[in-house]
């Protein structure tokens, strides 16, 4: 019974020993397809995102495609410092009234010239194609005209007794010059319709520096009997000055331009710019003056220049530092 007993137990603990390697060797098993299979799967989810994750391809509520932005490369502002020189075409013009269409003053209803302006220029980008920046100038404004139908009458003197006995008319050209000179700022909106090409518009206003000064000169023919007298001397010139305060000594307009960029350097570009300052505020106010170069005939008159309008194409170049 013990030989029987001892050898139950012995056969139990070997069937138990089979069933616990078995058991050894199935787990290991399993641990040895899950560790292949891991790579599998995960290369699998490398090739093959999760469903969950947007499509490339699809179209959000904005209208731009999920590649088109992860492929936009981050931009960032662009800040712009320029120094910009050129010349003024200015145009002025006003009405004069109260005198004869041969008076020397009517001089004064028009009026052009070239005059230099230089200043700064400080921008920065909004977007790829928009940028709001501010425009500083030194701005002079000079214009002169010239009239050449113009008659003067002067008297008939006895030789004998020195007194006016008559008068005569002589032909002679009258020109003016105005010379002002304005600080002028201009916030302006920048729009690219291309990648170079541009347009420029906002409002001007300008700050009078200094003084108005204006000459007006009266040139008689050699040939004319008539001269010019300033008390001690004859001459067949005149000149007359003046000079004054701005008035107004503020300005408001509009400023529109268009240029191109050519660049330099990626951080330099040369930039030719034609504008048009549209000014909504005269340069001088209503003036009266006295008329006496048709005292013999016609006696004194009054004359009256209304406000002045002046207006400048402006032609200039500039360099723009890209920072």
């Amino acid at each position: 019974m013990r030989y029987m007993r001892y050898t139950r137990y012995t056969r139990y603990e070997v069937t138990e020993g089979r069933v616990s390697l078995v058991s050894l060797v199935s787990l290991v098993s399993l641990v040895s397809l899950v560790s292949l299979a891991s790579p599998v799967f995960a290369q699998e989810d490398i090739l093959r995102p999760a469903a969950k994750r947007q499509p490339k391809d699809k179209v959000p509520p904005d209208g731009d495609t999920v590649a088109a932005r992860e492929r936009r490369p981050v931009r960032r502002p662009f800040l712009r410092v320029g120094v910009e020189g050129g010349m003024n075409l200015n145009t002025a013009s006003r009405d004069v009234t109260g005198t004869l269409a041969t008076s020397p003053y009517m001089v004064y209803e028009t009026g052009s010239g070239i005059s230099p302006l230089a200043g700064l220029y400080v921008e920065l980008d909004v977007t790829h194609s928009v940028a709001v920046g501010v425009r500083v100038l030194y701005d002079v404004k000079s214009f002169t005209a010239r009239k050449e139908d113009v008659i003067e009458d002067c008297p008939i003197y006895d030789p004998l007794s020195g007194y006016a006995i008559g008068y005569t008319f002589a032909a002679l050209s009258s020109e003016y010059e105005t010379t002002l000179t304005y600080f002028t700022i201009s916030p302006l909106v920048r729009w690219s319709p291309f990648a170079r090409l541009f347009i420029q518009c906002g409002p001007v206003v300008q700050f009078a520096l200094g003084s108005t000064t204006t000459t007006l000169t009266e040139i008689m023919d050699d040939g004319e009997d008539c001269r010019f007298s300033n008390g001690t001397e004859l001459s067949t010139t005149r000149t007359e000055s003046s000079t004054g305060p701005a008035d107004p000594d503020v300005r408001f307009g509009i400023d529109a331009g268009v240029g191109y960029m050519i660049p330099l350097a990626p951080w330099l570009d040369l930039v030719p710019r034609l504008g048009y300052q549209w000014m909504f505020t005269p340069f001088t106010e209503q003036t009266t003056g006295l008329d006496d170069t048709s005292q013999y005939s016609t006696g004194l008159t009054t004359y009256t220049a209304t406000e002045g309008v002046l207006r400048s194409l402006q032609a200039s170049l500039s360099l723009w530092f890209v920072l």
